[in-house]
């Protein structure tokens, strides 16, 4: 956006690409997430060292929470970027500065 002076016609499409990516990943994560708790779920009595899978939901858990919460960074910086590139079309187009 610098480089071009705020006037890159498919930056904000770009940047509304990544934000709808993130929302697919977040999905994406839930699906695994979900496979994985009812994979340990249905196979922990099936393990004849029980510690091993006994972990494996809190690891689930875990995994779940560090994946998220970088993903929700992620989209709160697109909105930032979006944000950003909207205000500075409005004053790119008001001749302001």
């Amino acid at each position: 956006m610098l480089r071009k002076g705020g006037r890159d016609p498919e930056l904000i499409q770009r940047l509304l690409t990544d934000a709808g990516l993130w929302i697919d990943l977040q999905g994406h994560l839930k699906e695994q997430v979900d496979t994985a708790s009812e994979f340990a779920s249905e196979y922990n009595g099936f393990d004849s060292d029980e510690r091993s899978l006994a972990e494996l939901p809190g690891l689930i858990r875990e995994f779940n929470d560090v994946v998220n919460d970088k993903l929700e960074r992620l989209n709160a910086k697109s909105q930032e970027l979006i944000q950003t590139v909207f205000v500075g079309l409005l004053v790119v187009g008001r001749g302001v500065g």
